[in-house]
């Protein structure tokens, strides 16, 4: 895994969510940790990628879901920022889930929101501490936890959702009918501890 985050230089953070609370949130809590950050803040990741021409963040907290975006561009946008600065995805997707697509060396962690403010401190504080094992297992370690418990047409579906799919694409793709593909969902969503699909 690449370091490019230590101790000595995890001193600007960049902040990306489309809802302006929980920039707002975060930015608090780190800066009670680290009242010395530099915290700048994007609506989007379009607006990420502008902004990082100007303000070199050491790492980019960024949401996975925007109003109005596929998560597939997310995911590639995410990618081109995790090539030049490391990247923690915070967001309301399950670790698991939003980790399948955000396989990158860069990627240090992916967090659920609902997961809560202090297991994105955590792992903050982890990989400001240069701690990566620790970092991961505090992220939930394996990429596969829950997964495992899916079956194989289930992972399809989850797989599917994650890439930010319609029902309607994922009927087309797999050939089901829409009430299987709600069947399957409901079941992906139970399995994997998720309460909407948010």
């Amino acid at each position: 895994m690449a370091q490019f985050v230590n101790a000595s230089n995890f001193e600007r953070v960049l902040l990306v969510d489309d809802h302006e609370i929980v920039r707002f949130g975060v930015s608090q809590m780190l800066l009670q940790r680290w009242p010395l950050l530099m915290i700048r803040q994007a609506p989007s990741l379009y607006d990420a990628m502008q902004l990082l021409e100007e303000f070199p963040a050491d790492i980019v907290i960024s949401d996975l879901k925007f109003t109005g975006i596929p998560v597939a561009d997310s995911v590639s946008r995410i990618w081109t920022i995790a090539r030049s600065r490391p990247v923690v995805v915070f967001s309301m997707f399950p670790s698991e889930m939003a980790s399948i697509h955000l396989q990158h060396p860069n990627i240090l962690a992916t967090i659920c929101k609902a997961e809560g403010m202090e297991k994105l401190n955590n792992v903050l504080l982890d990989i400001y501490e240069g701690d990566w094992k620790r970092a991961e297992t505090n992220n939930g370690g394996s990429k596969s936890g829950s997964l495992g418990k899916l079956s194989n047409r289930e992972r399809d579906v989850a797989l599917a959702i994650a890439s930010g799919k319609s029902n309607n694409m994922i009927c087309e793709e797999f050939g089901l009918k829409p009430s299987t593909v709600s069947t399957y969902k409901t079941r992906v969503f139970d399995k994997m501890g998720v309460n909407n699909e948010a």
